[in-house]
């Protein structure tokens, strides 16, 4: 993930390149396709997916601990569905569509051009707020980690896009190379608060819910051991019977019996 991020940021620097100091604004579609602050694009489809991951390993967590009867799995399934639906509106682009429509509806401007942060910094409060009793029981160590992640996409998805507005109202919703240059830290601050959670949540699952993932293991061991037992049990049941029969008297009904079990070829004449 941190190479995918250095190059994106590489390509992205290269078409800032390209738009602004050349007035290439497609280059063979280039620009738009590697556009950090596009939609639809590469970038987007990356972070779309890094948060996808980010759901599933949070869901392999919940999973692991509902299996052992541990605690806190509604949080951590709450969690999952909060970075899915997180993933589909980064590809989407909802909170991007909501700005024009709350802008008129509430008359802001300034730093609240992009209108979108403010319910989406409200609801990310209430979120921290709820999901304070739940990181006081994680590990010290998953805690630092959710805690850094949060801060630094936070910084960058509420605190730049706020920076980001007055400049772009200023340029007439225009892009312009300072617009640009916010975009792009923004994007990058989003990038790596996604990559330090996916690195907390793989690391958690691995130090502190391995025993829930290894229980599937044993459990299959377990059942694997017992299904061998049960047939070499039925293989002594089948050389004891075979035995008795060997050590019955051999009247003429038990050998042709015995032929119809034992057959390879031809009957002796």
């Amino acid at each position: 993930m941190a190479c995918c991020i250095v190059l994106l940021t590489a390509a992205h620097a290269a078409c800032l390149v390209a738009r602004f100091g050349f007035e290439h604004d497609e280059l063979l579609g280039l620009v738009p396709l590697l556009d950090l602050n596009g939609e639809m694009n590469l970038p987007t489809l990356y972070a779309s997916a890094s948060l996808a991951l980010c759901a599933c390993l949070a869901a392999a967590c919940a999973e692991a601990r509902r299996q052992r009867r541990a605690s806190c799995v509604p949080a951590w399934w709450a969690l999952s569905l909060a970075l899915a639906f997180m993933a589909f509106d980064e590809y989407v682009g909802l909170h991007e569509r909501l700005s024009r429509p709350l802008r008129a509806a509430l008359g802001l401007d300034g730093l609240l051009h992009n209108a979108w942060v403010l319910p989406y910094g409200v609801a990310a409060l209430l979120a921290t707020l709820a999901a304070i009793p739940f990181l006081r029981r994680l590990p010290a160590s998953t805690r630092r980690g959710f805690l850094a992640a949060g801060s630094v996409f936070v910084v960058g998805a509420l605190g730049v896009e706020m920076l980001s507005g007055p400049v772009r109202e200023a340029a007439g919703d225009v892009t312009s190379l300072p617009f640009a240059l916010l975009a792009t830290l923004e994007e990058l601050c989003e990038m790596l608060g996604v990559l330090l959670c996916a690195r907390t949540l793989a690391r958690h699952l691995v130090e502190h819910e391995g025993g829930g993932v290894l229980r599937l293991g044993g459990a299959g061991s377990a059942r694997d051991g017992a299904g061998h037992a049960s047939d070499g049990r039925d293989d002594a049941t089948d050389g004891a019977r075979s035995a008795s029969d060997e050590a019955a008297p051999a009247t003429p009904a038990r050998r042709a019996a015995r032929r119809m079990t034992r057959w390879r070829g031809p009957a002796p004449r």
